[in-house]
């Protein structure tokens, strides 16, 4: 599923551009939800639920940013990130998980994410998202 919104001047985000973001999640609100909010925010976004499919769009879209579930069925989201950083070095990541003990392993470390690239579900606060991605954005200059 894609959603698209007209690249005007409504980021409230504080970066200079709009983000083209993929999230990736398998339950319906919890990737629609941001996904709409980000939208409105004015950056460019893409949804699925699946890390298979999300392969598919790093192969045929350029994203500046993925948001990535870790439990999803097939792949995990782990995964997913080092086959997508194989790909295109320039993606930057956030995982959002509902997984109260997660820790980020050495190879997530080895890819440049740290312990503020990790939100928890649930994100009543959506405007954490949009703080992520400007921090994030920051972090590329």
């Amino acid at each position: 599923m894609s959603r698209k919104k007209d690249r005007e001047s409504n980021d409230l985000s504080g970066s200079n551009a709009p983000s083209r973001i993929l999230i990736v999640d398998d339950e319906v609100a919890v990737r629609t939800s941001p996904a709409a909010f980000l939208e409105d925010h004015g950056h460019e976004i893409m949804v699925t639920d699946s890390a298979e499919e999300a392969l598919t769009l790093f192969g045929r879209n350029s994203f500046d940013i993925a948001i990535v579930d870790l439990r999803l069925p097939g792949m995990t989201g782990d995964i997913l990130i080092a086959r997508a950083h194989e790909r295109d070095k320039s993606i930057r990541f956030l995982i959002h998980t509902g997984s109260v003990d997660f820790s980020l392993t050495d190879e997530l470390r080895q890819l440049g994410m740290t312990d503020d690239h990790v939100l928890n579900k649930p994100r009543p606060d959506l405007n954490t998202f949009s703080t992520k991605i400007a921090e994030l954005d920051e972090e590329r200059v």
